[in-house]
């Protein structure tokens, strides 16, 4: 991914593509009462606002996004963004299963 940065861009785009589907079906989840936040930081900002908790995530996400980007050189870095891929598309695949099996999907 070093020598072609636009596939390093591509996984960081699904990264917080994902983060942010992450959130909304977390939130999603959250104000049906068939969940809860595993984060307990995320949980605590949940409570107060979810849009909040939402903002906070999107641009943390963004912000270690831009850090990986700037040290792409680094082989680890790149193990990262892709760990962090797996990671999201996990994720967001056990709530899709999670919804549909409360019957929302």
């Amino acid at each position: 991914m070093r020598d072609q940065p636009w596939l390093l861009l591509g996984v960081l785009v699904a990264v917080n593509v994902l983060s942010l589907v992450d959130g909304l079906l977390t939130a999603a989840e959250l104000q049906s009462g068939i969940a809860s936040e595993a984060n307990p930081v995320l949980a605590r900002i949940f409570a107060t606002s979810p849009y909040a908790a939402l903002l906070f995530k999107v641009v943390l996400i963004a912000l270690v996004s831009l850090v990986i980007w700037r040290q792409r050189r680094y082989r680890i870095v790149l193990v990262v963004s892709l760990a962090a891929l797996a990671l999201f598309t996990a994720v967001v695949a056990y709530h899709l299963g999670n919804l549909h099996g409360y019957g929302f999907i």
